[in-house]
């Protein structure tokens, strides 16, 4: 007689951007219309490799184990990296519903979204390709094969193996991975302080239009956070645009409709997806074309890139 197999109750299925930030985007409840680069244009239903854009619900954005590691004695762990990025995610969604709700937050929970904002910088597939290279060179270049040799020829046997262990350990894929995985989910006390010294103002879409967001929602210049401004998605209505000019933190305004499409486009600059409310042709177009010089020029007015110095 056959044993049934159990079904694992692991979490397999993770969210590069998570659920409740997602259903912040849809018009209808829970679908989204998922638009990737460099495909052409044919708009459909629930075939995602077929139809771009694809109408999609929240739920079928997973990605299955995009978060899972596997540790040095080949085990797997499904959970770990997920549950801190939920731990993040939970802390701060009353502060996300006040802000959609166009709510006035606190000092206190700007900070609390300020690391929410960091963690969707780090968690991301395009943080992941980006760092891997980093990673690489780091470790080819960094000293612990040598510190490994030299505890050998000190007669330190047993920890010169350790030692290797760990780095070959670190230098295969999964090593690798588990690495870039646990900084995705690590404070960054420099960064968090930046985040929290820039003046923030939330915009509200012009009548009739909607924000946008992405694969990558959190955009800023290459320069760097320091002599950049951020501009982060908070919904479908509310955009955050942070800036390091001194000037009124925490207030709602509305946005005019160039601004309001200036904000798009600046969203879908660094994105290989975009997700919008919607399906239209002009998203596609900008992911594919870009834009007009008049809304990069009207996004120049409320949130310079570079500042100066």
């Amino acid at each position: 007689m056959r044993t049934a197999i159990p079904k694992s109750n692991f979490k397999r299925i993770h969210h590069r951007q998570p659920k409740l930030y997602l259903g912040g985007f849809c018009e209808e409840p829970s679908f989204l219309w998922v638009y990737e680069r460099g495909k052409p244009y044919n708009p459909g239903i629930q075939k995602r490799h077929k139809f771009n854009p694809c109408k999609l619900g929240v739920t079928e954005l997973g990605e299955k184990d995009a978060y899972a590691t596997v540790k040095a004695d080949g085990k797997r762990d499904f959970e770990a990296i997920e549950n801190r990025h939920q731990i993040i995610e939970h802390r701060a969604d009353v502060v996300l519903r006040k802000i959609r709700a166009q709510s006035p937050i606190s000092i206190a929970e700007k900070d609390i979204f300020a690391e929410y904002i960091q963690n969707m910088l780090w968690r991301t597939k395009k943080h992941e390709e980006d760092i891997r290279p980093r990673l690489d060179m780091i470790q080819k270049n960094g000293p612990s094969r040598k510190i490994a040799l030299e505890l050998a020829q000190a007669g330190q046997f047993t920890l010169s193996r350790e030692h290797y262990d760990a780095i070959k350990y670190l230098e295969s894929d999964g090593g690798k991975k588990d690495l870039i995985l646990k900084s995705m989910v690590t404070r960054h006390p420099a960064i968090h302080q930046i985040l929290n010294a820039m003046s923030w103002m939330f915009y509200i879409a012009a009548s009739g239009t909607y924000f946008i967001t992405s694969s990558a929602p959190v955009v800023f210049d290459p320069v760097g956070l320091l002599k950049s401004s951020l501009l982060f998605p908070v919904s479908k209505n509310i955009a955050l645009v942070a800036t390091h000019d001194g000037k009124t933190d925490l207030e709602y305004v509305n946005a005019s409709l160039d601004e309001t499409m200036a904000i798009n486009y600046y969203t879908i600059t660094q994105a290989q997806t975009i997700y919008g409310s919607r399906e239209e042709y002009w998203i596609w177009d900008f992911l594919e074309n870009g834009s007009r010089t008049d809304w990069i020029t009207t996004l120049g007015t409320i949130m310079p890139f570079r500042t100066a110095g």
